[in-house]
């Protein structure tokens, strides 16, 4: 219950598209990236699509690498 009362009714759905998904992957595969930045550069994709500021992270290197125009990544 204390998750669902201090953080679901802060949170929104971000659509993601077949474009996004195969964006995605070209980014992480021309980086040279795989396995867990897959998660990582598609809460990337979904933070550009929501238009936010920032990204609070305490891996702030693993979301750097995409270079988030326009966001910042930071440590809460």
């Amino acid at each position: 219950m204390l998750v669902e009362e201090s953080i679901v009714g802060k949170l929104s759905v971000i659509e993601m598209s077949a474009d996004d998904y195969q964006d995605v992957l070209r980014l992480v595969a021309g980086l040279g990236l795989a396995s867990g930045a897959i998660y990582d550069a598609l809460h990337a994709r979904s933070a550009q699509k929501a238009a936010v500021d920032q990204i609070l992270t305490y891996d702030v290197s693993h979301f750097a690498r995409f270079r988030l125009a326009g966001i910042a990544v930071v440590t809460p």
